[in-house]
């Protein structure tokens, strides 16, 4: 299945929720998705193992990048629509806390969020970094028992006619990804963390 179209499917299915659940979530998702390829910068997929892993069957040990990822920018990524979107399906507890009544770009921000997959709360305990790594970048391979609409985030191989504007394009560089890991391994159940800015 090409990405173009495992997009496409995945925003027919949010959209449609939306539309009929929140109105208001519509035009953030169908916006995010036209502007997906086009502004995507082309990152250099990097090669990875894949190792055995407890919780899952498998997993990305190493670093993708070969840095330790940031926290507050891996939360960056995670709310913007624009790189991870994770928040259009995901709920972060420690991200709607985030919102501030009297800062009305915080609700547009930090305030909606998804349903439609789990909640990331309490994540990092169910989860290795390694295996959290995986599902960021290819979450069929992580989890392929389950029926995910989640995209893949570094991958650019296995999929047909992908439109031209999005060959050899991932949505996330090896350090985005990185980064992303870093922030969900703040997420457990008992205190999830805001990584300080």
């Amino acid at each position: 299945m090409n990405l173009v179209y495992r997009i496409k499917y995945a925003a027919t299915v949010i959209v449609t929720v939306f539309a009929i659940l929140a109105p208001s979530g519509f035009l953030v998702i169908a916006t995010s998705i036209q502007k997906l390829c086009k502004d995507t910068k082309q990152h250099e997929v990097t090669l990875f193992k894949l190792t055995k892993a407890k919780s899952l069957e498998f997993q990305i040990s190493e670093s993708l990048s070969g840095m330790a990822g940031l926290a507050d920018r891996g939360m960056d990524i995670i709310t913007d629509p624009q790189r991870g979107n994770c928040l259009s399906c995901h709920q972060i507890s420690s991200v709607e806390k985030m919102v501030d009544l009297d800062k009305p770009e915080t609700k547009t921000l930090y305030g909606h969020h998804g349903t439609i997959g789990k909640t990331l709360d309490g994540i990092a305990e169910k989860y290795s970094p390694g295996e959290l790594r995986l599902i960021v970048v290819d979450p069929k391979r992580a989890l392929p028992n389950k029926n995910i609409i989640m995209p893949s985030y570094h991958r650019i191989d296995g999929f047909i006619n992908v439109d031209s504007s999005c060959k050899g394009k991932t949505i996330l560089s090896a350090q985005d990804v990185e980064d992303v890991v870093a922030y969900l391994l703040l997420q457990k159940s008992e205190k999830p963390a805001v990584p300080a800015k």
